[in-house]
């Protein structure tokens, strides 16, 4: 397992690493000059990933049903990753003190967890023309750079859970 994801990762991403994608007609660029790389969402046919992520922002129809399948599938992340919290409420309920300090640990928990996320919320709803430009540009980087993060991942994880099999196999 560990080593057939080890070799996935490199067919993830080519050699060569990400390839440019030429301006579509019309951009304005000269004959002579070099050919400025297009971000993914701009590319006259866009691979799965971009479709499926226009889809998921609703900018082509049927953008409902893919917000929902795109929740569905972060919830089912969510329970694996839920896996801290139930360990910490496990922690506090046997080891910690007695019902109301407990109750306020997992209060403050909870919001350590999700000041976050509500925080970026409301930037972005309280000021979103100044947010606009440098998210418009984080989303551009995380979208020209998501092939290679996840061949990474990918490829460290197999690297692991080989390690991992190979440790107790003759370990």
């Amino acid at each position: 397992m560990g080593a057939g994801l080890f070799a996935w990762s490199f067919k993830l991403e080519p050699v060569g690493g990400r390839k440019p994608v030429a301006a579509p007609a019309g951009t304005g660029a000269d004959a002579g000059a070099a050919e400025a790389p297009v971000r993914p969402a701009q590319s006259a046919r866009p691979g799965r990933l971009g479709r499926w992520r226009e889809r998921a922002l609703g900018s082509e129809s049927g953008g409902g049903s893919a917000l929902a399948l795109l929740a569905v599938g972060a919830g089912l992340v969510e329970v694996a990753t839920m896996l801290p919290y139930l360990a910490a409420l496990g922690l506090i309920g046997t080891q910690g003190p007695g019902w109301p300090v407990s109750g306020l640990w997992v209060l403050g928990y909870c919001v350590v967890m999700v000041a976050p996320a509500l925080l970026l919320t409301a930037a972005r709803l309280v000021a979103a023309r100044l947010v606009e430009r440098p998210l418009g540009r984080l989303d551009a980087w995380l979208t020209r750079n998501a092939a290679s993060t996840t061949a990474w991942v990918v490829g460290i994880v197999g690297f692991l859970v080989a390690r991992d099999a190979i440790g107790r196999l003759w370990g």
